[in-house]
């Protein structure tokens, strides 16, 4: 009978060393047990005077509180009681921007307020989220001590803006005006 004697030392795993084993398990974890939904608020700010952008304009991000009402649908929580995030971003020279935001348990709504020297502070108070997807918005601002001229053009330019709703909103004029 003949035996044959196998070195063991060379003698290949088929699984890695447990520490590293260990340290891959881990990863896929934290990457898919552990992983934080976000989604992303990105746009652009404009005068309203002539679309031109607005670099350096502050972007503040607040989560919006929700209530939960009885038959399953949302009410939106008072303006004050929006939880500050923390984020803070300014316009690029194109006045654009875009914000990584942490989301939860849909739905995901944000309170974005921009400020820039020299207009008036906007807040957009209901910007819906989704996971993985960007929401885009485009805010024009309001110069804070308009010309009379001035004035002209922002009220025509609100008056074509109330137009467009109400072509796409039939029941704009009874909300709204």
């Amino acid at each position: 009978m003949l035996v044959k004697i196998i070195n063991v030392s060379k003698v290949r795993r088929f699984f890695p060393p447990f520490p590293l084993f260990l340290f891959l398990l881990l990863l896929l974890f934290q990457r898919f047990v552990l992983a934080e939904e976000i989604g992303w608020i990105a746009g652009r700010v404009l005068s309203i005077l002539d679309d031109s952008p607005i670099s350096g304009a502050k972007i503040e991000i607040f989560k919006q509180e929700l209530e939960k009402l009885p038959d399953g649908s949302f009410s939106v929580k008072e303006l004050e009681k929006a939880v500050p995030l923390g984020i803070i971003v300014s316009t690029d020279e194109q006045g654009g921007f875009k914000v990584k935001v942490p989301l939860g348990e849909e739905p995901n709504y944000f309170v974005v307020v921009v400020y820039a020297e020299g207009y008036e502070k906007m807040i957009n108070i209901l910007t819906h989220v989704k996971s993985g997807e960007q929401t885009y918005i485009v805010f024009e601002l309001i110069p804070s001590h308009p010309t009379p001229e001035q004035m002209k053009i922002i009220d025509k330019k609100i008056e074509e803006k109330r137009k467009k709703l109400r072509k796409l909103t039939p029941s704009y004029q009874q909300d709204f005006e």
